[in-house]
């Protein structure tokens, strides 16, 4: 629906890795599309990125799954100096919810946000670890 309304080229690419048990392993709803939308209309919806891309990969690390969400659009960094007034939703909406699992299940989610140009790259990663849930 975004790739839509984006009118420029977008590819999306989910990658999980074989040891996480896709049928049994519980993501809790909403923790992803918040990170993903934030990544198009903040990331990529510039006229500098003609073609937007978007990673999503999922490992397990131990008793967690290790989410890390990558865009090569124009970076954290740069985005926070445009838009000095904007206070993302999204990512205070995620970074709460995920906050509120850490506690419930105490535990250290890691969560990070990183501008890629720290990289010599272009775009921003967000990278974070929920506990392998069941229920």
């Amino acid at each position: 629906l975004e790739k839509r309304r984006l009118n420029k080229a977008l590819d999306f690419k989910l990658e999980i890795d074989r040891e996480v048990d896709q049928d049994k392993s519980k993501i809790p709803p909403f923790i992803l599309q918040p990170i993903i939308e934030n990544a198009i209309w903040h990331g990529i919806n510039h006229p500098e990125i003609k073609e937007g891309k978007i990673e999503v990969i999922i490992t397990k690390k131990e008793d967690f799954l290790q989410f890390v969400i990558q865009d090569n659009g124009v970076g954290i960094q740069y985005t926070t100096q445009l838009k000095k007034t904007h206070n993302s939703m999204a990512t205070k909406i995620s970074l709460k919810r995920i906050l509120l699992l850490e506690r419930k299940y105490n535990y250290a989610a890691q969560y990070r946000i990183v501008d890629l140009k720290n990289e010599n790259l272009k775009g921003t990663r967000v990278r974070f670890l929920l506990p392998i849930t069941y229920e």
